[in-house]
């Protein structure tokens, strides 16, 4: 990502060829909703940071249903990292 615009231009190359871009660790780093919109993924992987601390932190409850909420508004596939067991 130190060159984003060669990064958007290979990542569209690989999407017509039929590539699926994930977001892998979403919510830190590069991974954010202005990368997500212009390099048109397919899957947001929600960071684990914010996934092991939604039972016990409001927030970070706030946090992940939120990119839920967007996620299913664009149409895109989530998983969230770190999830090994249904808590409900």
């Amino acid at each position: 990502m130190s060159d984003p615009h060669a990064a958007f231009s290979i990542m569209e190359r690989l999407r017509e060829l039929g590539a699926h871009i994930p977001s892998d660790d979403f919510g830190a780093g590069h991974t954010s909703f202005a990368y997500s919109e212009r390099f048109r993924i397919h899957k947001i992987e929600i960071d684990q940071s914010f996934v092991r601390e939604v039972d016990s932190r409001e927030q970070s409850r706030a946090i992940v249903n939120s990119i839920i909420s967007v996620s299913r508004s664009l149409g895109l596939r989530m998983a969230a990292e770190g999830v090994e067991s249904s808590t409900r």
